[in-house]
């Protein structure tokens, strides 16, 4: 099944239409909809985002973490989700984060798959000031010298002086992890929103990711 353009401008004006982070629906619980087939029997972690654990961020350089069946599941806006939640790090100056989505299932297109990552940055009252969707994301090449493995890259600048965002969550999209992949030919990796769109590459409700923390004066 292809994954028109429309369903993407339709998914990602949908993570972008209110400024709070959780479903009104949300309630524990274990999902039984045929929607949730990844997350059968895995309760809901929180009621909302108060209820989340927090891993404070390093003040620079890269963490490793993945989303698998051991995260905790909240019901966001655009569905269930594993997630990982962090604390932005306190930092004197503007600084930038990297987050990559790498590649599972090995080269094989009809097996490859990746957790298409939403990334949200939270204030200090857990309102969203700013949602960096798959539109944003880039594909890396495993020969570029940032990345050690195929990845999708999604790239954000934070001004820690002067704004408010204190907590990014990272989640991926409910509607996108249940659509049935059917791989397209001769679809160019030009970014992953392309991907997505041609079901090239299948979304994955896990995956192994990465956040790196770059100032002015550290190395990528």
């Amino acid at each position: 099944m292809y994954l028109p353009g429309k369903f993407l401008l339709r998914l990602s004006l949908s993570l972008c239409l209110t400024p709070v982070l959780g479903s009104h629906a949300a309630a524990p619980g274990t999902p039984t909809t045929a929607l949730t087939a990844p997350y059968q029997g895995r309760s809901l972690c929180c009621k909302d985002p108060s209820e989340f654990t927090f891993t404070p961020l390093p003040d620079h350089g890269r963490i490793e973490f993945d989303i698998d069946r051991r995260s905790p599941v909240f019901e966001f806006q655009s569905g269930l989700s594993g997630f990982s939640a962090f604390r932005l790090p306190v930092i004197n100056e503007p600084y930038l984060l990297e987050i990559r989505s790498y590649l599972r299932g090995g080269p094989d297109p009809d097996k490859a798959k990746v957790y298409y990552p939403i990334v949200a940055l939270l204030t200090s009252d857990l309102l969203i000031s700013r949602r960096v969707g798959i539109e944003a994301l880039v594909a890396e090449n495993p020969l570029q010298e940032r990345s050690a493995a195929p990845a999708y890259r999604i790239s954000i600048p934070v001004d820690a002086l002067h704004g408010k965002e204190q907590y990014l969550v990272i989640y991926t999209p409910q509607e996108l992890v249940a659509v049935s992949k059917e791989r397209a030919s001769n679809v160019p990796l030009a970014n992953a929103a392309e991907a997505a769109r041609e079901a090239f590459l299948g979304a994955s409700a896990e995956g192994h990711l990465s956040i790196t923390v770059i100032t002015a004066n550290s190395s990528r």
